[in-house]
């Protein structure tokens, strides 16, 4: 009955509630986002739309079985791309969503086009990051064109800090997993680690849910690595690191990893405990 609700602080109480029952397991994930898709279209509140796409992001990429997925995948892409067109005051935060989200041939070959030659799209207005972001996506999603993606991506960027970011990144999303096993490793070493928010971006995209099983083998040595990332780091730093880690999986082979480091340190930090039960709290529900 969500949709019968007219007060809008209601029905923003009730979807944050209704998220948490999803995380308790009292709802069933499919429910949960053909609610969602549904109420898009629905949805008069500039701030609870919004919302629901944040929750529907998180619950189709770290939630959503890839059957899950598949079931409502063209519908889903349907419906944002129609909210896009026709909501022009949100059309940066759907756009956003779209890129995150969009997994079938018609959304990713128009992506692809709209990167490649603006002009023809000229009702997709991106801004210099969102391009940057919509390569690495793109990459991810396309791993035989990921190295031309990023390459032709790379020769259009005409500021000099935003090269060096994307080419610290775009390794992150290598097709090849040995060399996205050898930029893990540089990782562990704090001289790689100078740009913080640098290596949040591409420690989520090694760990993305699209690659969850290939990014398992990241998950202890970056545990180890987290008392000397707080060492090095900055305040947020170590929080950060481990919610990149973490939340692309959600395997119990992940959740084993998280609790076999806690029992073998059985005297770590407090705080830095806390904050990988924290991280880790999707797993541990499990």
């Amino acid at each position: 009955h969500y949709s019968t609700l007219t007060d809008d602080l209601l029905r923003a109480s009730v979807l944050t509630d209704l998220t948490e029952n999803l995380h308790e397991g009292k709802l069933k994930t499919d429910a949960f986002l053909n609610l969602l898709i549904n109420q898009l279209a629905l949805e008069s509140n500039s701030v609870i739309f919004e919302r629901i796409l944040s929750y529907l992001e998180s619950c189709y990429l770290y939630k959503a079985s890839p059957e899950q997925q598949k079931a409502i995948q063209e519908n889903m892409e349907v419906i944002l791309w129609k909210e896009y067109a026709s909501r022009k005051n949100q059309q940066t935060a759907i756009i956003n969503s779209i890129m995150r989200l969009s997994r079938t041939g018609n959304s990713l070959f128009r992506l692809e086009s709209c990167l490649n030659n603006p002009t023809l799209h000229p009702d997709i207005k991106l801004s210099a990051d969102q391009q940057n972001e919509l390569a690495f996506q793109l990459a991810l999603k396309l791993p035989e064109k990921a190295i031309e993606i990023l390459d032709n991506q790379e020769k259009r960027i005409t500021n000099p800090d935003k090269k060096v970011q994307f080419q610290f990144v775009r390794k992150s999303l290598n097709p090849a997993k040995a060399e996205r096993d050898r930029f893990f490793q540089t990782l562990l070493q704090e001289e790689t680690r100078e740009h913080e928010p640098w290596v949040d971006q591409a420690m989520a995209f090694l760990n993305h849910p699209i690659r969850e099983k290939e990014s398992l083998e990241y998950i202890r040595p970056a545990l180890d690595e987290l008392q000397e990332i707080q060492r090095t780091g900055d305040i947020f730093f170590p929080k950060s690191w481990l919610d990149n880690l973490l939340k692309g999986h959600n395997s119990k082979e992940a959740a084993a990893i998280g609790q076999q480091f806690l029992t073998d340190h059985p005297n770590y930090p407090e705080d830095l405990k806390m904050k990988i039960l924290q991280s880790a709290d999707h797993l541990i529900r499990k």
